[in-house]
């Protein structure tokens, strides 16, 4: 009889604990990205563009200044500066959400064409106010060969995708 017991509070046990991970999953997808490309990411306080959303490619340094600087948080312009962008681009991504979203992920970066370079981000939970705040990352992606013109982002907000061309 005691044995019963036991298993069933661990059969309990186990399923609010699967219950309980399965809700951290979360609804970001794993986009296919075909021709990945490698990146690093910088947290930026933004807005890089107020009210602004979507993808901005920033391929040399005096083109850094399509940021808005007075959000820049400290370093952030001399890194965009800092730049070798005979092998790599600056790519500046912003989606507005309610200020109590989950954090602005990125789950990769990839190139669509020659010419074009895409982003992938997600958030996986919006927040329940109605207020607007940025929330914005800047990737220096490394490319191949040719610097890309023109930049997309496809994001994720509770599993709803939304393109930004």
């Amino acid at each position: 009889m005691r044995r019963r017991v036991f298993l069933t509070g661990t059969t309990f046990v186990v399923f609010t604990g699967a219950g309980c991970l399965s809700s951290l999953r979360g609804s970001c997808p794993t986009p296919d990205i075909e021709n990945e490309l490698s990146y690093e990411s910088r947290e930026s306080v933004g807005p890089l563009s107020p009210g602004d959303e979507g993808a901005f490619l920033v391929t040399k340094s005096a083109d850094a200044a399509q940021f808005d600087s007075q959000y820049f948080k400290e370093g952030d312009e001399q890194w965009v500066k800092a730049t070798d962008f005979d092998e790599a681009v600056v790519l500046g991504v912003q989606v507005g959400s309610s200020g109590e979203s989950s954090p602005l992920r990125v789950l990769g970066v990839g190139r669509d064409s020659p010419d074009t370079i895409r982003a992938y981000t997600c958030i996986e939970q919006q927040g329940h106010t109605d207020d607007w705040a940025p929330y914005t990352k800047l990737l220096r992606v490394n490319y191949n060969r040719r610097a890309p013109h023109t930049a997309t982002l496809i994001h994720w907000e509770e599993g709803e995708k939304q393109t930004f061309e």
